[in-house]
């Protein structure tokens, strides 16, 4: 494994990132990628080789190489239950280092590393590294932010919070009302209730020339939300959406959380743990106390992608590689 290691640092690496097509788990390896393809920069490597494979679409090529051993890649990685059996297969059959990045369905010493948020429960720290929230790509325009540009970003109906569409409505009255001389955008998601996306259109109270735009996720593209938070100064998200809203702090803005119930007690609700960590981190606003401008925020970006990478390098390609 050592002289495996030498190679793929000395002549370049061949990294495999297996997705299930859900956005959220195709942002989280997207952005440990990236990060990689940085980080490898930075040390002088040659830059990797990255192929990415869709399952179940994907697994008849997969099969193949598994089978005949034609192909050799340094690293597999992914996000999603339904890719975990894939890394496992590539790691025995092909000789591949396996990093996951979520908490394991099969057995986690079977993984090289597993990259699991800090509010997650799990039994043990063995092959774990710890993130601050869920990864995702950065763009590289977060430092060129538009001060009088916002964005609102609506989730939907959650097992960890109580959606109540009452009380989202009335806090986003609040924000444009409040926030008035900012450009707002909001945009809704898949889990977004129909009847909320149909009266975001009708039943804000405000004045027309302060009206928001309205983008409804199918009329977006896959790209647009990282394009829009590269130069937005400040985004609200609402508590279930942790993807949308960790995405919005690696992008560096300000961040304020549209706040709901919660369902199950507050230690037993890992997102909301999440919440109390950033809050305590003075990381995120609140709804209910005010303006982000009122509240003590930072907006620097959390650039946990990059130091993902770098402990995964460290680990797993340099530590014991005979360099």
């Amino acid at each position: 494994m050592a002289e495996r290691k030498r190679t793929a640092t000395l002549n370049g690496m061949t990294i495999w990132r297996m997705t299930d097509g859900r956005p959220g788990h195709d942002k989280q390896s997207a952005g440990l990628v990236q990060g990689l393809v940085e980080a490898i920069a930075d040390l002088g490597w040659p830059e990797p080789e990255v192929e990415t494979f869709l399952l179940p679409k994907d697994l008849p090529v997969l099969r193949e190489h598994w089978r005949h051993g034609t192909a050799s890649p340094d690293l597999v990685l992914g996000a999603g239950r339904a890719t975990q059996l894939s890394l496992l297969r590539t790691k025995f059959a092909l000789g591949s280092q396996a990093v996951l990045l979520m908490r394991p369905y099969w057995p986690s010493p079977l993984f090289d590393l597993m990259l699991i948020p800090e509010h997650d429960v799990f039994w043990s720290e063995r092959k774990v590294l710890r993130t601050m929230g869920m990864l995702g790509p950065v763009s590289a325009k977060h430092t060129c932010k538009v001060e009088d540009k916002g964005l609102i970003l609506l989730g939907g109906e959650s097992r960890h919070f109580i959606w109540n569409e009452e009380a989202v409505l009335s806090s986003i009255q609040r924000i444009l009302t409040r926030d008035s001389s900012i450009s707002w955008t909001l945009t809704d998601s898949r889990r977004t209730p129909a009847e909320l996306t149909r009266r975001l259109g009708s039943d804000l109270d405000i004045q027309v020339e302060d009206r928001p735009q309205i983008v409804h996720w199918r009329d977006a593209d896959t790209s647009w939300l990282s394009e829009e938070l590269a130069t937005a100064a400040q985004v609200w998200v609402t508590a279930d959406s942790a993807s949308m809203l960790y995405e919005a702090l690696s992008a560096g803005a300000k961040v304020g959380v549209i706040e709901l119930p919660y369902r199950r007690s507050r230690s037993g609700n890992k997102l909301q743990r999440g919440l109390d960590q950033l809050l305590e981190q003075e990381r995120i606003a609140l709804s209910s106390r005010g303006s982000i401008s009122d509240q003590r925020v930072r907006s620097v970006p959390l650039g946990e992608h990059i130091r993902c990478a770098q402990v995964i390098l460290m680990r797993l390609f340099i530590d014991g590689a005979s360099l």
